[in-house]
């Protein structure tokens, strides 16, 4: 029976050493967007279903981006197609970022579970029972990862038309997709929902101008290397609108640019790390689509970014 054990573990975790090399090169084809490169894909495969079904929906989605982007610069010259373009690479990129921070943990929990099976196969203290449960918890953990892959992708697919959306659900997508990058990078991420409130409008989208914004924080905090980072979310209802505020404690925008952070291609970050068009989407988000307001202020500990969409 040891034999056997000590040859399903080290199965286990083999397969485990496959999913982690899927992983890092789906960290390098992130880095390869961030450079500009569309040609790279996905080419390692996983032990697990879920994993290889992740490499697929990379890879689909690689090759429906590159396209769209080549056909809509050779169609239409307006910069404005081109910015949408160039918004959804930076999403997918941040979100195949994000994944990778939500998968570390459950990563972490099944290489500890393959650790405990062998220390107690050696000690010939692992029962059959005890080896099916462990193996039960590893399939409860890839389930978990499997939907991760879910919920993102439906988080960055548009809304198709306008309809009322409650604004405390939208927000706590947006955080979920960012709060293990968050954790990872040690920044203390407050949510305080005072009143909830339905507006209409595009719900996706006003998500997707919620993680630009916690996003860009984010960046700003790790930057400027900030003792204690936070970023703050609260929501709000008043007699007309309903307001959505973020703050951090980042030390505030510049007095001479804050004026310009809302302008396409504008940003402080290097070249190969922003792109300079998020904060201009959120900004055409609210106030094109939705009809909102969007404006920044800086506070004695930082920026606070402030929506207000009519109810």
């Amino acid at each position: 029976m040891a034999t056997t054990i000590n040859k399903n573990v080290e199965i286990l975790r083999e397969k485990l050493k496959k999913d982690i090399r899927l992983i890092e090169d789906a960290t390098s084809v992130v880095n390869d967007l961030k450079r500009g490169n569309l040609d790279r894909r996905l080419v390692e495969s996983a032990s697990s279903s879920e994993l290889n079904r992740l490499k697929e929906v990379m890879n689909e989605m690689l090759e429906n981006l590159e396209e769209r982007i080549f056909s809509e610069i050779e169609e239409k010259t307006k910069q404005e197609k081109l910015l949408v373009q160039q918004s959804k690479l930076a999403s997918m990129g941040n979100m195949i970022g994000n994944i990778a921070h939500q998968w570390r943990q459950p990563l972490s929990e099944v290489n500890a579970i393959l650790m405990n099976m062998q220390v107690r196969k050696e000690h010939d203290d692992l029962s059959d029972e005890e080896f099916e449960q462990s193996v039960e918890e590893c399939d409860i953990i890839m389930s978990y990862m499997s939907d991760t892959i879910s919920d993102f992708q439906n988080f960055f697919k548009p809304s198709k038309e306008k309809t009322r959306f409650s604004l405390q659900e939208e927000c706590k997508k947006a955080s979920y997709i960012i709060e293990s990058s968050l954790k990872y990078n040690g920044i203390e991420f407050q949510i305080d929902i005072e009143d909830d409130c339905e507006v209409f409008g595009y719900p996706r989208e006003f998500s997707q101008a919620i993680l630009n914004i916690l996003s860009n924080a984010k960046d700003v905090l790790k930057q400027r290397d900030i003792e204690k980072p936070y970023i703050k979310l609260t929501l709000k209802e008043g007699k007309r609108y309903a307001v959505v505020k973020i703050e951090d404690n980042a030390g505030g925008v510049r007095s001479k640019i804050i004026d310009r952070i809302f302008e396409p291609y504008f940003t402080t970050k290097q070249r190969s790390k922003g792109t300079g068009i998020g904060l201009y989407m959120s900004k055409i988000i609210i106030e094109d689509n939705m009809h909102g307001f969007i404006n920044v202020r800086n506070s004695k500990n930082g920026a606070i970014f402030t929506i207000r969409l009519i109810k």
